[in-house]
């Protein structure tokens, strides 16, 4: 990564379930049931994750994701549910 390419570049974020700050990037993996990753992406550590749910709707359709409390919004479950047929679901 470059030093003047700010898009790039890492960065600090607070993780609240385990109360500190880490600096970095955040890795974010779309795999099948069998465990075959189908898509991955590379962002800042300060993205949301749940942005990357934006891209996932334009990738696949008709299945079921696996996400964290992070994922958590009636608005984004809704609009991929209505575009794209999918359905998000979060373990206890």
């Amino acid at each position: 990564m470059s030093k003047t390419n700010f898009e790039k570049a890492s960065s600090i974020e607070f993780c609240a379930l385990q109360d500190r700050y880490y600096f970095g990037y955040k890795l974010h993996v779309l795999c099948e049931i069998r465990h075959v990753v189908h898509s991955f992406d590379l962002t800042k550590a300060e993205v949301a994750d749940i942005h990357y749910l934006q891209d996932i709707k334009t990738q696949t359709s008709d299945c079921n994701i696996l996400v964290d409390k992070g994922c958590l919004s009636a608005t984004f479950q809704l609009d991929l549910f209505q575009i794209a047929n999918i359905c998000l679901e979060t373990t206890m």
